[in-house]
C-alpha cells in the first residue's frame, strides 16, 4: 500500500488553495487538542511542555503515518 503522504502531497501541489484549507484545519485541531493535553500534565505534576510535544508529536506522526481522515489524536476521547 502507498504511503499516506504520498498520496495527500500531490494533490496540496496540484490545488495550492487546499493549503489554506489545510491549514485552518490544523489551527482548530490545535485549539481542541493542546489546551487539555497542557492541563492534563499540569494535574499531575509534569512540565506543562510535556503535553504539548506529546500531542504536537503525536499529530505530526500521524499525518505521515496515519490512514483515516477522520482520526483525533490527544488526550481527548472523542
Amino acid at each position: 500500500p502507498i504511503s499516506p503522504i504520498r498520496q495527500w502531497v500531490p494533490e496540496l501541489i496540484r490545488t495550492p488553495k487546499l493549503i489554506f484549507k489545510c491549514f485552518l484545519g490544523g489551527m482548530i485541531i490545535a485549539l481542541i487538542t493542546v489546551p487539555p493535553s497542557m492541563a492534563y500534565c499540569s494535574m499531575v505534576d509534569f512540565p506543562v511542555k510535556f503535553g504539548l510535544n506529546s500531542n504536537t508529536v503525536a499529530l505530526v506522526v500521524y499525518s505521515i503515518f496515519g490512514t483515516s481522515k477522520q482520526m483525533s489524536i490527544g488526550p481527548l476521547a472523542m
